[in-house]
């Protein structure tokens, strides 16, 4: 037992030390070029959206902000939360951001281990966690200050409530309320047979639409009367990894590829939902979230790469599957950490290497050209690589699929992912 103990703390040490080191190398790259990476161009339209509503200065969404003119896509109850924090200064935003996007990713990475019916074992949350870091979704989001970690966590968090929290729901709600893709997961919760919890995510959500009514009536009634469906920029643009993108790169940009998008999409949320709903119902629940999460960021017009952090989930899942063989876990973490690590590149505007580009970790994905309208000329395999972030969605789909076909043949079949009980 000593042996036992004393064996446990260097792991523990070296999953720390090594969590620490992916933290300190992010850190380090960022203030080797802080213009690149810690400029956080989304944290600051946040910053600026809540000060103009702060201030009763302006209309949200008839305007741009930062010296990049972004839009502000989100819905006004999400510039009503980061109003009260406007006044800061923007290094406070930037820390504040960091720490919070790192905080929950730990705790993604440790629900991810509960959801999958493991034990939570600080190593492997640790190690997780410090792979994390960089993948490029995590790192994208860390540089441009954005939320998704936040979205993340909440949603999981909310899986992860005991039975007896009669609020079970609530962070589902909440994550919607800041951002609309999280949506996705309403449905699915009154599939899988949480009524309550549905319940409740759609009243959170419902009450802050209310909110930005009552806060910012003329900004709601723009956004929910038509501003909702603008993106902010070009669909076609290579780091849109949803069915929309892939469409519009396909086809020209018009009635018939919005007519092909929209009926790609009904056809796999209907499918994704069904799958994911029956995954969970089968009891692999980290499983079905990740089917759903994926479903979601396929049917959503707008998927930047930096929306695919849910590759963090899968990633633990396939990490805690004690019934894989090894070798079948050791190739699917290879092949997440290879479709979606931040390699350092030094990768051109139309996808070449070139050695005179800045070194820019990045993923794989941008060796596929993607400047000035590049997308809409591909052709062969670019057609696929440039696609390999929604092409990985359907897969996760498609596989997810295979392995309930495969747990129905009768009893004694090895789906060959861990199955622990769902409550209602």
């Amino acid at each position: 037992m000593v042996v036992s103990t004393a064996g446990r703390k260097v792991s523990r040490t070296v999953a720390a030390a090594t969590f620490l080191a992916a933290l300190c190398g992010i850190v380090a790259l960022g203030l080797s070029n802080r213009s690149l990476y810690v400029d956080q161009s989304d944290a600051r339209v946040y910053r600026q959206a809540g000060a103009l509503i702060w201030h009763g200065s302006g209309s949200l969404y008839q305007r741009s902000f930062t010296s990049a003119h972004l839009p502000f896509t989100y819905p006004p109850f999400a510039a009503v939360v980061f109003a009260p924090f406007s006044g800061l200064p923007f290094w406070v935003w930037q820390a504040g951001s960091a720490v919070l996007a790192v905080g929950c990713l730990l705790a993604s990475a440790r629900a991810s281990f509960s959801l999958a019916g493991a034990a939570v074992e600080t190593e492997l949350v640790l190690l997780v966690a410090a792979i994390g870091l960089w993948l490029e979704p995590i790192s994208m989001t860390l540089s441009f200050g954005q939320i998704n970690l936040v979205l993340m966590a909440l949603v999981l968090l909310d899986f992860t409530a005991p039975d007896s929290w009669r609020w079970r729901g609530l962070g589902v709600g909440l994550a919607a309320a800041l951002k609309l893709t999280p949506l996705i997961f309403i449905p699915y919760l009154f599939l899988i047979g949480r009524r309550r919890a549905a319940l409740i995510s759609l009243l959170t959500f419902a009450t802050s639409v209310i909110v930005g009514f009552a806060v910012l009536p003329a900004a709601s009634r723009s956004y929910w009367g038509g501003r909702i469906g603008h993106s902010g920029d070009g669909p076609a643009r290579l780091v849109n990894q949803s069915l929309d993108g892939v469409v519009h790169r396909l086809l020209p940009a018009g009635g018939l590829a919005d007519l092909t998008w929209l009926m790609g999409a009904l056809a796999v949320g209907t499918a994704g939902l069904i799958i994911a709903a029956a995954t969970a119902r089968q009891g692999q629940e980290l499983l079905g979230i990740c089917v759903c999460a994926a479903t979601g960021l396929l049917v959503s017009p707008i998927s930047w790469s930096h929306h695919w952090v849910w590759v963090l989930p899968l990633l633990a899942g396939t990490v805690a599957a004690p019934h894989w063989r090894r070798s079948v876990r050791v190739a699917v973490v290879a092949t997440i950490i290879g479709l979606f690590g931040w390699w350092p590149l030094t990768v051109g505007p139309h996808g070449e290497f070139a050695g005179s580009a800045k070194l820019h970790p990045s993923g794989f994905l941008r060796i596929a050209p993607h400047e000035n309208g590049a997308e809409l000329r591909w052709s062969g395999w670019q057609l696929l690589y440039g696609d390999y972030y929604a092409i990985f969605g359907v897969v996760v789909l498609a596989v997810a699929a295979a392995v309930q076909l495969r747990a129905r043949r009768g009893p004694g079949q090895d789906s060959g992912v861990i199955t622990t009980p769902t409550s209602p």
